[in-house]
């Protein structure tokens, strides 16, 4: 609306978890972004599942970069409740990380599944390509 560019990047999970009926064999979405209006955000989306994040006291999540000491930090569900999806804070930390980290691993609770980590190779993440392209000047 605004005619501003969005920017993000994303990388699938290595693995894969089995969550009991009705989810059965799930992965994991680490996605970096920046937005006009919504500003910077670091995502996690499962295919299937239902994190457990409370609307009103967030939850904890827990990201690993290398063999560095785990982060824990906190989650927000987005604003229109979706299950599969996971707000992480900690944005300029996360991108620090993610600069260096060749393996970076998210732990989530899922509801009746407990404590799943998942696995992203992340050593070619370059937060230089979250920012705009510059536009070229007329001539």
């Amino acid at each position: 609306m605004a005619g501003k560019e969005s920017r993000s990047l994303a990388v699938e999970s290595e693995n894969d978890h089995t969550l009991s009926w009705p989810y059965g064999t799930i992965s994991g979405r680490l996605i970096v972004r920046k937005h006009p209006r919504y500003g910077k955000d670091v995502i996690f989306t499962a295919t299937k599942g239902q994190i457990l994040c409370s609307s009103y006291s967030g939850c904890p999540i827990m990201v690993k970069f290398d063999d560095r000491p785990a982060l824990k930090l906190n989650g927000t569900e987005p604003a229109d409740h979706d299950s599969t999806m996971v707000f992480i804070s900690g944005f300029d930390r996360i991108v620090t990380g993610l600069k260096t980290a060749k393996k970076t691993r998210i732990e989530v609770q899922f509801y009746q599944n407990g404590s799943r980590v998942f696995e992203f190779d992340t050593e070619d993440f370059d937060p230089s390509k979250l920012d705009p392209t510059p536009k070229a000047k007329p001539k």
